[in-house]
């Protein structure tokens, strides 16, 4: 029943096709995959299958949304095994994100996008210049993602001892590279720059 109650949380974005795989994801990051800030839901835009794969199955399996990660990550950790039950719709659900075309999450923080170049070449090591990601480092895209979201996983990683080690070298990095909230707007305010455009 909670999972029931937790997957239709709000219809208003949900999208219009409920046979769509995509139809449960989009009642909280929304249709276009921009996320929701009030809802806690990131923008999805721009990642990639594999890495949209990993993270689901990490969610499942309790590497992420565990009892010590935020109350968002562990509700997304009660909704994906209703994506990794098969191979099937895995693959399926991960290319639908995949395909979501790429747009800057809404975000009503202001930062100083000239200060957020330099605050962001440390993290272009593993993200990318443009912060376009970089798949065979598992570092997501974070090109477009909101301020609000780079703090709270910024903050996470700060604190957690996550055991894969993509997700360990990035709380390694945060704890060796301490940002505060300006910064990461800062960082967030640059990024929003770097949405390519639509073909």
């Amino acid at each position: 029943m909670a999972l029931f109650g937790l997957m239709f949380v709000t219809t208003e974005h949900a999208s219009a096709d409920p046979s769509d795989v995509y139809f449960a994801c989009a009642s909280c990051h929304g249709e276009d995959g921009r996320g929701e800030p009030a809802k806690g839901a990131p923008n999805l835009t721009g990642l990639s299958a594999r890495y949209v794969r990993q993270q689901l199955e990490r969610y499942a399996a309790g590497s992420r949304g565990g009892p010590n990660d935020d109350a968002w990550a562990q509700q997304m950790a009660l909704l994906a095994p209703l994506y990794t039950r098969d191979s099937e719709t895995l693959d399926a659900v991960a290319e639908r994100v995949a395909a979501l075309p790429w747009a800057a999450s809404p975000d009503l923080t202001t930062g100083d996008a000239t200060l957020g170049e330099s605050a962001w070449q440390p993290c272009a090591v593993c993200h990318g210049k443009d912060g376009e990601g970089n798949e065979m480092l598992d570092a997501p895209r974070l090109a477009g993602m909101s301020a609000w979201y780079l703090t709270r996983r910024y903050r996470h990683f700060e604190s957690a001892t996550p055991t894969d080690p993509a997700s360990a070298t990035m709380a390694a990095s945060a704890r060796g590279n301490a940002l505060d909230d300006a910064a990461l707007a800062a960082i967030a305010a640059y990024l929003r720059g770097k949405i390519p455009e639509a073909p």
